[in-house]
Order: C-alpha cells, then sequence, then structure tokens
C-alpha cells in the first residue's frame, strides 16, 4: 500500500483510512512516532459512548503525529514572521558552556534567516580550553557559515548578525569576523550583545499611562548603546512582568572593514523586538528574550547538565536538525 503524503492524510483522513487503520507498521518505519492502534469492535458487539470518544482521540492522535512529523517532512511548522527582519539576512545565536571546575568549554550556535525561521544547531564536538575561546568560537562560526552556504545560496553582500547574551571579547570578535571572511569575503557583520541582567527601569511619567513604558519603546544610550522595553504595556496585555528593559551594545563592521562602526538604533531594536515574538516552547505570543540568545542559553544550561552527569559530552548529529532544546 503507497504512503499518502502529510498533506493528503491531514485534509482526508477517510481517503486513506485503510492506510491509518492497517495491522501492521511496517509503512510507518521511519515515521518518528509510534502509531496510535485504534482497533477495532468485535463481529456484533457494540462500542460504549466512551469508547467511541476514545477512538476518536486516538485517531485525532494519529493523524496529527503522522501530519506533523515524518520522514517526508512535516505538514505543520513553528511559526515564523510574517515580513524579514530589516538589514539583516541571517542571525547567529552564540553561546558557550563550561564543565566542571571551568577547565573545559564547549560553543554553540543556533542559525535563524531573517523571517526568524530555525535553521540549525552547530556546536563543538570536543571541549576545549578556555584559554583558546577565540580559536574556538571562530572555528564555530566558521562550520555554521560554510554549512549554510553549503544549503543556501548566500546573498552577496551578506548581512550577518551574531547575537550572544554571555560575554565576549574584541579579540573573540576579530576571530569570529576572520573566520566569517574565509567563507563570505564581503560579508557585513554585526556583534550584538543582549544584557538581560541589566540595573536599568524604563517608566512613562506621562499622566494618562500606569507608569509602563510600552513594548518596543527603546531610548538610544550611546552611539552603540540601546535599551529596548520588551515587557511594557502592549495592546494585547497591560504588562509583561517588571519593566526590565534589555540593555542591547553592538558593534557593526562594513564589508572589508577591520573598524567597528555603529548601528542605527531603530533598526538594532527593530531587530531583536521582532525575535521575541518566536518563542516556540511558549503558548505566548511576545516574551522578554530574543529567541537567539534564549536557545543559545537554553542549550547552555542543558549541555552543563549534561556534562555534571558525563564527560565528555556529544550531540547526535540527527539533532541538529531537530529543536531539541525547545
Amino acid at each position: 500500500m503507497s504512503r499518502p503524503s502529510p498533506r493528503h492524510a491531514f485534509d482526508s483522513p477517510q481517503s486513506v483510512w485503510a492506510f491509518l487503520t492497517q495491522p501492521a507498521d511496517d509503512d510507518f518505519e521511519g515515521q518518528h512516532f509510534d502509531r496510535k492502534e485504534a482497533g477495532r469492535p468485535q463481529s456484533g458487539s457494540h462500542l460504549s459512548k466512551n469508547a467511541v470518544d476514545g477512538l476518536k482521540e486516538l485517531v485525532i492522535k494519529s493523524v496529527s503525529a503522522f501530519a506533523n512529523t515524518n520522514s517526508e517532512g512535516g505538514l505543520l511548522a513553528p511559526w515564523v514572521l510574517p515580513e524579514n527582519i530589516p538589514d539583516a539576512d541571517f542571525f547567529v545565536g552564540l553561546s558557550y558552556t563550561q564543565s566542571r571546575g571551568g577547565q573545559k568549554i564547549l560553543g554553540f550556535a543556533n542559525v535563524f534567516n531573517s523571517y526568524g525561521k530555525w535553521e540549525f544547531y552547530a556546536g563543538n564536538t570536543t571541549a576545549f580550553d578556555p584559554h583558546k575561546r577565540s580559536e574556538h568560537l571562530a572555528a564555530l562560526s566558521r562550520l555554521a557559515l560554510a554549512r549554510l552556504k553549503q544549503e543556501h545560496a548566500l546573498p552577496a553582500g551578506l548581512n550577518l548578525v551574531f547575537h550572544h547574551s554571555v560575554r565576549i571579547s574584541k579579540d573573540d570578535y576579530a576571530a569570529i569576523l576572520a573566520a566569517v571572511r574565509t567563507v563570505s569575503p564581503d560579508a557585513s557583520v554585526s556583534f550584538v550583545w543582549v544584557n538581560v541582567h541589566n540595573n536599568f527601569r524604563l517608566f512613562d511619567s506621562r499622566a494618562e499611562t500606569d507608569g509602563s513604558i510600552q513594548r518596543g519603546s527603546f531610548v538610544p544610550i550611546s552611539r552603540r548603546r540601546v535599551l529596548l522595553s520588551t515587557t511594557g504595556y502592549n495592546a494585547y496585555r497591560k504588562a509583561l512582568g517588571t519593566p526590565r528593559p534589555l540593555d542591547i551594545s553592538a558593534d557593526h563592521y562594513r564589508a572589508g572593514t577591520t573598524s567597528p562602526v555603529e548601528c542605527e538604533a531603530r533598526t538594532l531594536a527593530l531587530q531583536v523586538l521582532n525575535l521575541t515574538k518566536l518563542n516556540w516552547a511558549s503558548s505566548d505570543s511576545f516574551t522578554s528574550e530574543p529567541i537567539t540568545i534564549k536557545y543559545a542559553g537554553d542549550i547552555a544550561y542543558l549541555t552543563a547538565a549534561f556534562l555534571r552527569q558525563r564527560e565528555p559530552f556529544q550531540l547526535h548529529p540527527v539533532l541538529e536538525r531537530t529543536p531539541w532544546f525547545v
């Protein structure tokens, strides 16, 4: 029996009923889910209402599982932005974690396109000495960009934006920049440090407000630094927790240059704000952190836990294509 496409199975389960209810699981091999057996009533017997409801639930689970995640490609995918984020072709969320005793480090990178679609995860396969952080973060960035180049036709004058919430030095920036340009010589590169743990607070003193500054408001405080409100008042909710802004610092390197220039404050704020709308691990429309640093932080936390259990740690290659950290 031929295997139907996910779209066909989801839109018209009745037409593929024989496939969904066949007694053997042979055709479901490699589908990455266990098919729920609906079962069949005995001849001449009657089903109770509870049994019928149970059958309905099992059929829904079976069809949904087949339609959403299978080897032919999922029918449904996590949401993305309706319009692309300006002045960026791809975003890379960088992070690293230390092993017990702080003697070794593992680096990670999550890659997203300009619509916020998650592309893949990349990580150092072996832990390295903290004193060689620049070298290994550069190698990780080169690996991620080379892989991106294999899978996409990179545009001329690529705009690449690195986000990080852990401290990365200027030497790290220089090493990563040089590594990127071995793959894409005409790339413009931005390094954006998103500091969630800061002492800034923003409030709206106007009489018509309750004091909470509106979500999306930003305040430039220097040529390369912006405070952005992601938890303030918005049309869908009065507030999202304590109005603590993100402290965002950015260095932008134009194509062919090695000295940073300032970023346009509105563009920087808009990029980060858009990426707070894509937390697939939450039913909330808005979150306080952009997914670039949230997922990087989640990976660092989980990997640190794995390292406490056993060293060395290496993620299975199959999971590089799966958002296992969500």
